[in-house]
């Protein structure tokens, strides 16, 4: 009976004999093959375990950079009502140019809204989490939107027009204009890893702020947010008058 390995048999006259009482001797190749894989895979965990450090280290530096560029801080506000996920910036950050296109297919760019505050959201009709933030995003343009505030929801489909604008239509949401940028150039310049991702910008087309993640966007804590931006010149932190909009009470 064989061991999954070599058997020799020898005698104390160097032959073999059948007759003759013979000493097995066994050599396991089984255990130099297990040693050897255990080996290998140690060196494979080892490698992935130094791929996924790697990984980590790369994202939270650019995270890292991310937020040096943008000027956002690492902490939430400690007064006020706190929305919660958003991250103001210590200071107004400039926001790389953003070029997009609306149904029309009419080429648009964020400077466009200067003078306005904007609430820029990057988004996707694939992205659960984009799509169950819309409403809200769609009741607050409603109701704040106008000569002060705009809603810019910047689809990242690369279908763009023929997947965005029948999918805005059958969820019913009548005050979200359509803009496009199917190319993801925008995800690319503000250096963004996932959706949706919503930017809070002033009147001078500067950064206050960003959320990572789904948010109740016509709460009462986002909508002091942004009544906070509309009303508040981030220049001379003066109020401007009149620049607060009630929402009723």
């Amino acid at each position: 009976m064989r061991k999954n390995g070599s058997v020799k048999v020898a005698t104390s006259k160097g032959r073999t004999d059948r007759g003759a009482k013979a000493r097995v001797r066994w050599e396991d190749t089984d255990g130099v093959d297990e040693e050897t894989t255990k080996r290998i895979l140690r060196a494979i965990a080892i490698f992935l375990l130094t791929l996924a450090l790697l990984g980590g280290s790369i994202y939270g530096l650019k995270m890292l950079m991310l937020g040096g560029k943008m000027g956002l801080a690492a902490a939430e506000p400690t007064s006020g009502p706190v929305l919660r996920g958003y991250i103001p910036a210590p200071r107004p950050a400039t926001v790389p140019p953003i070029y997009f296109t609306n149904e029309d297919g009419l080429v648009g760019k964020l400077t466009d809204f200067t003078g306005k505050v904007v609430l820029l959201n990057l988004w996707a009709t694939w992205c659960a989490p984009c799509v169950k933030e819309l409403p809200s995003l769609d009741r607050l343009q409603g109701r704040l939107g106008g000569e002060e505030f705009q809603v810019l929801a910047l689809s990242q489909d690369r279908g763009g027009r023929l997947t965005v604008s029948p999918f805005l239509d059958r969820l019913k949401l009548n005050n979200l204009p359509v803009y496009l940028d199917p190319e993801g150039k925008t995800l690319h310049d503000l250096g963004v890893g996932g959706l949706p991702t919503t930017f809070l910008i002033d009147r001078q087309g500067r950064a206050l702020g960003r959320l990572e993640g789904e948010a109740d966007w016509d709460s009462p804590e986002a909508l002091r947010l942004i009544q906070l931006a509309i009303g508040k010149d981030t220049t001379t932190s003066k109020q401007r008058p009149g620049g607060i909009i009630k929402t009723g009470g």
